[in-house]
């Protein structure tokens, strides 16, 4: 049969695939899959008697001596001992046990889930265009399809009938359930509870999604759904197949039987385009791809290319310490080049990018975690981060250039960005993860070379621009900020062709400004800090880096007061105007003020968000989220690592850190902290404005406006034009 492949999970000894067939049916193909793993035995054991002593293991389906490389300089093969257990749960006690008898040296593959080395080794991901014959599944997919694809999704959301401020499962009923399929429309069902689920089941039957997409919030999706049902007594069934949750160590992603579950900001984020290309880099299911961090699906590449050169995978346990002197830390840990911005205003500044430098260099300079030598580098072979990098690097650039051929806003064009978006995050995080504590396979030098060369190209890109005269006025890493006296796009373009033919690496306009500000730090006006400053480009789109706009815990109300700044800012022709709509900002910034002072703001837009990025109990100071979600566990909501925390200010003045703040969830209307907000807004425009002159201390401002508004132009040393 051909089809896609929906959903892939192990349950026992045995490996499920489901797929969407190109009739559009569903299938099933069950295998035979036995958890396995790599031991090197004490050097008093023989492994062909270690092997056999094995095999009498009532828990050990076989164990066999194989010969596999050690490392990836894949200098030379060692004897080790296969062993695959009989399930999942042997497989916990079979590692359990060997590490209480000290008879292994070393263990290999023990912390790679079962799924994933399943996938490895059978060599297709969910999502995938595949053929089934003769027991092998066989990709035959397009690798240039632009389209994700034609799986089925079903939209949920649930409302609670709550009866106190949280909802609890143990008392709240649904009220309603809105289902969404993305074709046909939206289906409300309302009524009793019982008359509420069983829909919900026919439904589930009858549409027969491959995909359920529900809000991550507890109180929106189907775990709540779920836990009201045994609550009830009622038996529901979402799976495709008759029996309980799969028996095995199933995470919640993968609990329906041939169904998958993600969340719908994964879903929001990453479209279905976007989380197939994390699936296909991977090798990882859907479910998965949609929940994990970045760095643990590049590590999943990296186990899947080394598993394909027989190198055997060493446990992550961040054993590999790599000492040095304070001497040779100096010399050879600088990072990234940065040319600190000359802050100010400026016009007409281009800012040029080198395509995917990073991996470009991986690629081409053969950087790798076993070919950095004290030498040098070591180009006799192909290292592992190369062969992670080639594929994402090609398939990245593909679909980049492809999405200019498509009218913006098309689906085409939205389905070659999302590709290009998720692997473009994957390429970043590929060079950063080489240096992480957490790397199975790091090596510190490794993302030291990196940097060097990138140091090396970056310094050759400014020379070129000085010499073509053309000023640099901010340089961070792999982007250049130029400008030229009556320089056209031509002009910057001709910059970027010649850059990109003496360094042999490619470059090209990223963003060209019509009028752009350098910052300074918020903490210091005369320090000047990298990634942060605003502008309007030439086809009219604000663009800003470092500022409350780009804050995911900044209130919709003061991002939209600072785009509305920047507008009035820049609704100008040229740089003398933009100095006298200074004037009209601050006016718009006073009348913002009061409209906080004077509490007319929707609550709905003074929320705060931000995420736990770890348990409550591992903080030590009480934060505002971290006092909000204490409100939510004291309550009884269970709070932990990675989940949201909506809040509002209350009263920041309180001696008490738990009052400052309020829990949305169980906000009792009485109203918002006016001085607070009323903070947060002129903290906004001296962020904007600092450059300026203006300072937010509110006492002063009423002074300012009118000190400023009363003068003929402001001190025009303040600037840099």
């Amino acid at each position: 049969m051909k089809g896609w492949v929906t959903q892939s999970y192990v349950d026992g000894n045995r490996a499920v695939n489901w797929l969407r067939t190109l009739q559009g049916s569903v299938e099933k193909v069950e295998e035979t899959h036995y958890p396995d793993f790599y031991v090197l035995p004490r050097r008093d054991l023989n492994p062909d008697g270690f092997s056999w002593l094995l095999r009498e293991e009532p828990r050990i389906f076989n164990a066999q001596v194989e010969e596999k490389y050690a490392d990836l300089r894949m200098r030379k093969k060692i004897r080790v001992v296969h062993i695959q257990t009989e399930s999942p749960k042997a497989f916990r006690e079979v590692v359990h046990v060997l590490r209480g008898r000290n008879a292994v040296r070393k263990f290999y593959g023990t912390d790679i889930m079962h799924i994933q080395r399943y996938l490895c080794i059978r060599g297709f991901a969910p999502t995938m265009l595949v053929e089934y014959r003769n027991h092998r599944f066989t990709s035959i997919e397009d690798p240039e399809e632009l389209a994700p694809p034609p799986l089925t999704k079903l939209l949920l959301r649930v409302q609670i009938d709550k009866r106190g401020i949280l909802a609890n499962p143990e008392r709240d009923p649904i009220k309603r359930i809105t289902l969404h399929d993305f074709h046909e429309g939206k289906e409300e069902l309302s009524g009793s509870e019982e008359y509420l689920l069983e829909n919900l089941q026919r439904i589930m039957q009858s549409q027969d999604p491959d995909i359920i997409v529900a809000p991550s919030h507890p109180f929106r999706n189907l775990h709540y759904v779920v836990q009201r049902a045994k609550i009830l007594g009622f038996n529901i069934n979402l799976s495709r197949e008759n029996g309980d949750l799969i028996q095995s160590d199933s995470p919640p992603w993968s609990s329906w039987r041939g169904r998958t579950y993600i969340s719908l900001e994964s879903f929001e984020r990453s479209g279905l385009a976007g989380l197939s290309e994390l699936c296909r880099f991977g090798m990882i299911p859907l479910g998965l791809a949609a929940k994990w961090a970045s760095g643990r699906i590049v590590d999943c590449r990296q186990v899947y290319e080394a598993m394909k050169l027989g190198v055997l995978i060493p446990e992550a346990k961040s054993y590999n310490n790599y000492f040095r002197t304070v001497e040779e830390l100096y010399l050879q840990d600088r990072g990234g080049l940065i040319i600190s911005p000359r802050v100010g205003v400026y016009e007409n500044v281009c800012a040029l990018d080198f395509e995917s430098m990073y991996p470009n260099l991986i690629l081409r300079r053969n950087i790798s975690y076993e070919t950095c030598t004290p030498r040098g580098i070591n180009y006799s072979w192909k290292g592992l981060l190369p062969r992670v990098a080639e594929i994402a690097l090609e398939r990245r650039l593909h679909f980049k250039h492809l999405r200019h051929s498509f009218p913006e806003g098309s689906s085409e064009y939205v389905y070659a960005d999302q590709r290009q978006e998720a692997l473009k995050m994957m390429l970043v995080v590929i060079y950063g993860y080489s240096g992480c504590t957490w790397n199975r396979f790091q090596y510190i030098p490794t993302f030291e070379s990196i940097n060097l060369h990138g140091r090396e190209i970056l310094i050759r890109a400014l020379k070129i621009s000085m010499r073509e005269g053309f000023q640099v006025v901010y340089a961070d890493t792999d982007c250049v900020f130029v400008k030229k006296l009556g320089a056209s796009e031509q002009d910057f373009e001709r910059l970027a062709r010649q850059i990109s033919e003496e360094v042999n690496f490619p470059i090209a306009i990223d963003n060209l400004y019509r009028f752009l500000v350098l910052l300074s730090s918020k903490s210091d006006p005369l320090v000047d800090v990298v990634k942060r400053y605003y502008g309007k480009l030439y086809d009219g789109r604000l663009h800003q880096r470092g500022i409350e706009t780009r804050r995911h815990d900044t209130p919709q109300f003061i991002k939209k007061f600072q785009e509305e700044l920047m507008e009035i800012l820049f609704n100008a022709r040229d740089f003398e105007e933009v100095r006298r709509n200074y004037r009209r900002a601050l006016e718009f910034t006073l009348q913002t003020y009061n409209r906080v002072l004077s509490g007319e703001v929707d609550i709905d837009e003074l929320v705060v968000e931000k995420d736990l990025h770890k348990p409550l109990d591992g903080y030590s100071r009480l934060y505002p989220h971290v006092a909000a979600g204490k409100q939510l566990e004291a309550r009884g909501v269970v709070t932990g690592e990675g989940q949201l925390i909506r809040y509002l200010y209350v009263n920041h003045r309180s001696s008490n850190p738990l009052t400052r703040v309020q829990a949305l969830p169980l906000y009792d209307g009485r109203g918002y902290d006016r001085e607070k907000y009323g903070e947060l807004v002129l903290e906004a425009a001296e962020t904007l404005l600092g450059v300026f002159g203006f300072h937010r201390e509110k006492d002063e401002l009423k002074l300012l406006l009118k000190k400023t508004l009363g003068s003929s132009q402001t001190d025009k040393r303040t600037f840099i034009s």
